[in-house]
């Protein structure tokens, strides 16, 4: 079980980590080089990040695309990935960006710029509408998606001033959940924009809190709200009408506990504590939504963002990838041959009478159909390809 961890590369960070989770272990290892990746989407291998001034696409780790035109870097990042838009909103210029992502030749298709004291700070797309959460407007701008690519507003989520609206989340029954950074409540909206009803976050009264990120499971029975001041995690149960019952509040183990994500079976949640730079892991039970500590320090340099992403295996054709080395051209050429992982023997004498030979292609094969194997029951490394 995989996920990605997004970094502000402040000093000690790499960019973007790859964690796995192998029976209640925790493993952490570089797995991109970029420069300030708070949020990132992903898809069918492609990692899609938010960058110094814009953004990055790798398709398999390898950088495909850069735009780095804007004089601020952006805050949040999502892909629709039946569409192939990227949509970007930035915090501190008050915008949204929409790409069509064509790989290398990925373009942008419009900006949005919003009224004077914006702060866009996260862009959440749900069955054909684009939100866009504006936490220093106290609103939530709503689009649908044109034909052209571009958005279309169609209703405006109104909520008290000073609030400040940081991120939303939205049920398959259409119920909004917006979670407001500076008065540390969750503000539940239906599908036609109409408040529904209003919670908080924390059953006792902090002069400074700041929530930080809200979730719900997979099953959609639990909500999860992080507070990056107490750091402390608020579990709800979702009721069938879609209202909350606060049930318990836990620690993150960190300080400025910034992210969290839940695991695509439910049978996990791994925070994101900045400051202290530690990821903490809680095995949660699926019924009750409960949470146990499994881990609590496991160092990751300024993590922000954490995201469970599908079980992606390489897939490598080498004859169609490099061609130069299965194809030679009818005169010499010079190649250069990439680098390769690969097992190897060492041996002399006639393969045909030698006993040792036979002992040494079975190990061989035995390592070889192990390796191919890793993905069905194990975590592949990074190197993996089938």
């Amino acid at each position: 079980m995989k996920f990605l961890i997004g970094t502000y590369t402040l000093g000690r960070s790499l960019g973007i980590y790859q964690g796995t989770i192998i029976e209640d272990y925790l493993r952490v290892e570089p797995y991109i080089s970029v420069e300030d990746c708070p949020y990132l989407p992903f898809s069918d291998g492609k990692t899609i990040t938010i960058s110094r001034g814009g953004i990055k696409i790798f398709d398999n780790q390898s950088l495909v695309f850069t735009d780095d035109s804007f004089l601020e870097t952006p805050s949040h990042i999502t892909y629709i990935k039946e569409k192939r838009l990227i949509l970007v909103a930035n915090y501190r210029l008050g915008h949204t960006v929409t790409y069509h992502e064509q790989g290398s030749d990925t373009k942008i298709i419009e900006v949005i710029e919003y009224p004077k004291g914006s702060h866009a700070h996260q862009v959440y797309y749900k069955d054909g509408r684009v939100y866009v959460v504006d936490l220093g407007l106290d609103k939530v701008y709503v689009y649908t998606i044109n034909k052209d690519f571009k958005l279309q507003q169609i209703q405006t989520l109104e909520l008290p001033q000073g609030s400040g609206p940081r991120h939303l989340v939205i049920s398959k029954k259409h119920v909004i959940y917006v979670l407001t950074e500076y008065s540390n409540e969750i503000y539940c909206f239906n599908w036609d924009g109409e408040l529904v009803n209003t919670y908080h976050t924390i059953p006792f009264n902090y002069i400074k809190a700041d929530s930080s990120a809200i979730k719900l499971s997979h099953d959609e029975k639990h909500l999860y709200a992080m507070n990056r001041t107490t750091d402390y995690l608020s579990h709800f149960k979702v009721l069938d009408d879609g209202s909350l019952e606060l049930v318990y509040c836990y620690e993150s183990f960190g300080r400025h506990a910034r992210d969290f994500d839940i695991s695509n079976d439910d049978a996990y949640l791994v925070v994101a504590n900045q400051h202290t730079s530690n990821l903490t892991l809680f095995e949660r039970n699926q019924e009750t939504g409960a949470l146990k500590l499994l881990h609590k320090e496991h160092p990751v340099p300024d993590p922000t963002c954490v995201l469970f992403i599908e079980d992606w295996v390489i897939s490598k054709d080498y004859s169609k990838d490099e061609k130069t080395l299965y194809f030679p051209k009818s005169e010499p050429t010079l190649v250069t041959i990439p680098k390769m992982v690969f097992f190897m023997i060492e041996g002399a004498g006639n393969p045909n009478d030698n006993s040792v030979f036979k002992s040494h292609i079975e190990v061989l094969y035995q390592l070889s159909y192990a390796v191919k194997m890793m993905p069905k029951k194990h975590p592949a490394p990074n190197w993996y390809y089938e």
